[in-house]
């Protein structure tokens, strides 16, 4: 009984230690309790968090060493900070709540207002290049959605649309032709002529939207804020759901077209290393965080409420659950997604049955079989997300596939 209790705890000591040693995100200090809303790295050291208190200040610190230090700067501006970017590492540019723009010309040691020609708060940015930028964002009084252009490094601002009933809360261009900005019920516009013009996609859901993604150009992601993103790999032609374990996302980023993260409630930090077919926790790190940024495929920041600011150095670590990351090791998929032919194969271990059910449960698909290698055909299912339970000979393991 004492070597079976031993065995038990040194296992729970080996488990437990793989847990905090693979889950390494970071908290740093940051000296200020305000509420930070985006975050962005130039490169892995220096990089920018902006957010504040509506009406006393806007809040910009900047760190030059990854993190270990970040030092304030004057904003000049009592609007609550929305969203950062940089073209250069000298020249950024900040957005705010009442129309507010920022710009700064000597990295941030300074930073002088621009004229936006709008009191709608304005919630994203993204420079096409050094001299065209578009700003997103919206009225929460009138409930009207703003899209503007600069095509002289911020020193003039031309409205693209109007009449719009949204408020636009994030902006992703693939290229200088072909963008995207998104919003709430879920909202999408598209253009392709740089942002001169811009007309609506469908996308399936009225889901509020609040970030959009692309870690190459055919491959997108945007949150949906429902337990629900939405993916699409023709280059924005096509969004299919996917699901995620969280809610409330406000912020998704991929490093790859496999390999991403995304924040939300309950306050945590999930991650997907298989293009959103499956998602792990790394963190429960107790604060609500509003933006996810990575400089490089390992090292990644998480900013939040009460200036919380977070760091990893390896990519968040790799803690999944034990049985799932036993299990799953043993089982895969190919290809994921699929257009309905795919395989199934067990590294290990024969596969003896082989289950698959839709969303709404039902079975769609049984076998039994003694092979390490199974031709699945689902092209004549509708396409969406299924869940396949398969049992091997002293395992059992469940995945996701999604078929488009």
């Amino acid at each position: 009984m004492k070597q079976k209790l031993y065995k038990y705890h040194l296992t729970f000591a080996i488990i437990l230690y793989s847990m905090v040693a693979n889950a390494q995100w970071v908290q740093q200090t940051s000296d200020t309790t305000d509420a930070l809303q985006s975050v962005y790295f130039i490169n892995a050291d220096t990089g920018y968090t902006v957010g504040g208190i509506y009406g006393i200040h806007g809040t910009i610190l900047k760190t030059t060493n990854g993190g270990i230090n970040w030092i304030g700067q004057p904003s000049g501006t009592i609007s609550e900070l929305t969203f950062v970017r940089f073209t250069s590492i000298d020249t950024g540019y900040v957005t705010g709540l009442d129309g507010t723009i920022l710009k700064t010309n000597n990295g941030g040691a300074s930073w002088h207002p621009l004229v936006s020609g709008t009191t709608f708060d304005l919630n994203s940015i993204f420079f096409l290049n050094s001299s065209t930028g578009i700003i997103v964002g919206g009225s929460p009084m009138s409930g009207q959605a703003i899209i503007l252009k600069t095509t002289d490094r911020g020193a003039s601002w031309t409205s693209q649309i109007s009449g719009i009933q949204t408020i636009l809360t994030s902006v992703y261009f693939t290229d200088t032709l072909k963008g995207w900005a998104v919003g709430l019920y879920g909202t999408i516009f598209k253009t392709i002529d740089g942002g001169n013009n811009w007309t609506l996609q469908p996308s399936g859901t009225t889901d509020n939207f609040f970030s959009i993604h692309f870690p190459d150009s055919n491959t997108g992601y945007i949150d949906c804020g429902n337990y629900n993103l939405l993916k699409t790999i023709d280059g924005g032609s096509n969004w299919f759901s996917i699901s995620i374990p969280i809610t409330g996302t406000h912020s998704i980023y991929f490093t790859s077209a496999d390999t991403g993260y995304a924040v939300g409630s309950p306050p945590a930090i999930v991650k997907t290393i298989d293009g959103g077919a499956t998602w792990h926790n790394q963190c429960m790190c107790g604060t609500n965080f509003h933006s996810i940024f990575f400089p490089n495929a390992n090292t990644g920041y998480l900013v939040g409420d009460n200036g919380k600011i977070f760091k990893t150095s390896n990519s968040g670590g790799g803690y999944i659950g034990i049985q799932e990351l036993e299990n799953n090791n043993q089982i895969i998929l190919s290809p994921n997604p699929t257009t309905g032919l795919f395989t199934i194969q067990s590294e290990k271990n024969k596969i003896e049955q082989i289950k698959i059910t839709n969303l709404l449960g039902e079975r769609v698909y049984q076998a039994t079989t003694e092979t390490i290698l199974i031709t699945i055909d689902l092209t004549n299912q509708p396409k969406g997300i299924y869940f396949i339970e398969v049992n091997t000979e002293n395992s059992n393991s469940n995945k996701k596939i999604i078929f488009y």
